[in-house]
């Protein structure tokens, strides 16, 4: 554990960290609407599922997370449109001013995207009140991972958000039978996006890769997606151009 923590810390410091962009596409107007930014790491810990678990285990989540949040702010900028930023509710409770400071030349774009894990009720409370405080300054909220079996459905209800994004595991649940309905899936992705109106948030869908899957979607009238069928995360140079001046510009 120490040899790992130390590892960890040497990530940080000298921010042996990529930062890698999915397109998330609007299917009513052909569009990209913006990017989620995805962490890569060094060697082992390359796969953000590795990294992240990792520094959970060592203690140092906040601030691997804040880490990878400043790498991601400093490619953002040169992306179009609205960018997606993950984070654990518990880092966005402990670091939220500082947040606010490093984004402040993204605000009107940037989307804080929570990992819908379980909070106590106290932490949901905090959450809430620094949602709201940082919807009023322009910052959208996601919900993230709904659908995917183990979140609080009841943080949907709770915590204000603009949007909220299905788990992949739901998505690939609905073409499980042959004909790519599968009911029982089908019909809580349509509870879900149903919820999501009345709520006033627009639905994601994640992960979707295949002809069937994205049929499936359109069928529930989701209009916003992401996933391989579309495109593989990519460094920010995949998505934008260098100009002859050497500035970074849309492609």
């Amino acid at each position: 554990m120490k040899n790992s923590r130390y590892v960890l810390r040497q990530v940080i410091k000298k921010n042996l960290i990529n930062t890698v962009f999915q397109p998330i596409n609007d299917l009513l107007t052909t569009k990209i609407i913006g990017y989620e930014a995805l962490t890569r790491g060094p060697g082992p810990y390359h796969s953000p599922k590795n990294l992240f678990h990792a520094a959970m285990r060592a203690n140092l989540l906040q601030e691997m997370e804040m880490a990878c949040f400043k790498n991601a702010v400093n490619s953002a900028r040169y992306l179009p449109g609205l960018i997606f930023l993950n984070f654990n509710p518990s880092t966005v409770i402990a670091y939220y001013k500082e947040i606010l400071h490093e984004i402040e030349q993204l605000r009107d774009r940037t989307v804080l995207e929570l990992a819908e894990t379980g909070l106590r009720d106290k932490d949901r409370d905090d959450l809430a009140t620094i949602i709201q405080e940082l919807r009023s300054k322009g910052i959208k909220i996601a919900l993230d991972d709904i659908g995917s079996g183990d979140r609080d459905f009841s943080n949907i209800c709770e915590l204000p958000a603009d949007y909220i994004k299905i788990d992949r595991v739901f998505i690939r649940g609905i073409t499980k039978h042959k004909n790519g309905t599968a009911p029982h899936y089908v019909a809580g992705l349509n509870m879900l996006v149903e919820l999501a109106g009345k709520l006033g948030c627009q639905v994601i869908a994640e992960g979707v890769e295949t002809e069937m899957q994205l049929a499936g979607v359109k069928r529930a009238g989701i209009n916003l997606v992401q996933g391989f069928y579309f495109s593989k995360p990519g460094p920010v140079e995949k998505w934008v151009t260098k100009t002859e001046k050497g500035v970074l510009a849309k492609c």
